[in-house]
């Protein structure tokens, strides 16, 4: 289950302003055990996954952590992220983008647990895309009333047009080439991980 934090353009702030939000999810699984070979298995416990996150990612940067720890089942146990084959002994994971994970753990006898959870950019769209639309975009010649649409000068707008702007940037159609208003690979990057995050007005 995804979620969001905040940054300003500086790569020194940005991780100060991480504020990195996690679904903790408790996944309750029978694990089992018997004295010997010939004994029924008995089940009496349950296996469960808690993420803590250490490092926030600054926006498109692959500077993220966290660690993952649990409890029940029947230790030793394994880790992997986002369904991958490799299995570790430890649940710190690194050098991590801003992106939505999966984890799971497995316990000695196979009793599995999972959450997810988003590590997000932290853009704030106060502080670092607002000034971006309003200076570059909505103006004269670009997305104003009575040229390119959609309106950007509308604020309302910016937020119903997110996921429309994020396929124009990326596809270099936005801003227009009629509109003598570049944006800089910093400013579209800014913009992309603030929808990323979920496009929120904050």
């Amino acid at each position: 289950m995804p979620f969001s934090p905040f940054q300003s353009s500086s790569p020194m702030k940005q991780v100060s302003h991480f504020l990195i939000r996690l679904s903790l999810l408790l996944i309750t699984c029978s694990t089992c055990s018997k004295a010997s070979d010939d004994d029924a298995l008995i089940c009496d416990g349950s296996l469960q996954i808690v993420l803590i996150a250490q490092n926030g990612a600054p926006c498109g940067i692959p500077m993220g952590s966290f660690t993952v720890t649990a409890n029940g089942g029947v230790p030793p146990y394994s880790f992997r992220i986002d369904n991958g084959s490799n299995w570790q002994a430890d649940g710190q994971f690194v050098d991590l983008y801003p992106a939505a994970y999966r984890v799971t753990v497995i316990d000695t006898l196979g009793c599995t647990a999972q959450t997810g959870f988003n590590l997000v950019n932290g853009i704030s769209f106060q502080e670092s895309v607002e000034p971006i639309i309003s200076s570059v975009c909505a103006t004269a010649g670009c997305h104003v009333a009575g040229e390119e649409a959609p309106n950007l000068a509308i604020r309302t707008n910016i937020f119903t047009a997110a996921s429309r702007m994020r396929s124009l940037i990326s596809l270099a159609d936005m801003p227009p080439a009629a509109c003598n208003c570049p944006l800089t690979a910093e400013e579209k990057q800014n913009i992309i991980c603030w929808i990323d995050d979920g496009g929120q007005d904050n």
